[in-house]
């Protein structure tokens, strides 16, 4: 987990350092109405990131009851798998994001940026405790949907991954022609 820990830091730095000086104009451009404008993409990680962190810190904590998905070890391993292959920046397919974690569509202000780096530091936390737990084996359920569960230790990557993938997009449409300067 050291590794997810180190990328995550590196990626709150980045954040920190490229989208923290925009602006609300730039934050909320966009290329086009179907592409999210910077604040957007970090929006959904808010959002995302709040609704992934209880889970997480709950199951770290012993405090949860596991759910008859989660004593199926078979399915939490390949349901695991195959989400932090689907929200792997290298993974060119594009995926709509569940109603629960659509970002706003209304203007997003400059303080979206200071609200990302406190869901990520507190990501950051978690992989630490992970580090003294058996995360691996450690089952929770996603909050999109009952039957998607996979490890803390998979979370935690899920989280790092999907956080890394939302910057990039975020980077492109900085990238994009017209984007304000």
């Amino acid at each position: 987990m050291n590794k997810q820990f180190e990328k995550l830091s590196r990626l709150a730095v980045e954040v920190e350092e490229k989208l923290g000086g925009l602006s609300k104009k730039q934050l909320n451009w966009k290329p086009s109405p179907d592409v999210w404008s910077v604040g957007q993409c970090l929006d959904h990680l808010v959002v995302t990131n709040k609704q992934e962190i209880p889970a997480i810190k709950a199951g770290l904590a012993g405090e949860h009851n596991k759910t008859v998905w989660e004593r199926l070890p078979l399915l939490s391993s390949v349901m695991g798998k195959f989400i932090v292959k689907s929200v792997d920046p290298s993974n060119k397919r594009k995926n709509n994001a569940p109603k629960t974690f659509q970002p706003s569509q209304s203007d997003i202000g400059t303080d979206i940026v200071k609200e990302y780096l406190k869901t990520s530091g507190e990501i950051q936390e978690l992989i630490k405790q992970s580090e003294r737990v058996p995360a691996r084996r450690m089952i929770i359920t996603s909050p999109v949907a009952k039957v998607a569960t996979y490890s803390i230790h998979d979370a935690l990557k899920i989280v790092v991954l999907h956080d890394q993938r939302h910057f990039n997009q975020a980077i492109r449409v900085m990238e994009t022609e017209g984007f304000p300067a």
